[in-house]
């Protein structure tokens, strides 16, 4: 993901279908979760699309909805996750130019 809100509301609407606060078949608009989150709705699609194509919702017309998920495909995902995410961030890191570097290293200091 791009961005830290969309970080953090892919994280928050994550948590809340863990916790079953959302609720598995829920159809989740994005004005009610902007409202829940207290979010812009950029943050928040960016959040939908990634929960998407990891499969914990699904999109029916203009809404999302949360899909049957058991603990155990949760885990699943996550053992898959974890080190695609490593190596995409050491590939990165071998990668990057010295703009790409200078240009993250001014990006820290503004936080």
């Amino acid at each position: 993901m791009s961005n830290s809100l969309g970080e953090t509301a892919y994280e928050e609407i994550l948590k809340r279908i863990l916790r079953g606060e959302y609720s598995q078949g829920q159809l989740l608009t994005e004005d009610k979760l902007c409202k829940d989150l207290n979010m812009s709705r950029t943050p928040v699609r960016e959040a939908l699309r990634v929960l998407e194509s990891e499969g914990i919702v699904k999109k029916v017309n203009r809404s999302y909805t949360v899909i049957y998920i058991t603990s155990d495909e949760v885990e699943k995902l996550y053992e898959v996750r974890i080190p695609l995410e490593s190596t995409a961030s050491k590939l990165a890191a071998i990668r990057a130019k010295v703009e790409d570097i200078s240009e993250m290293e001014s990006i820290l200091k503004k936080r």
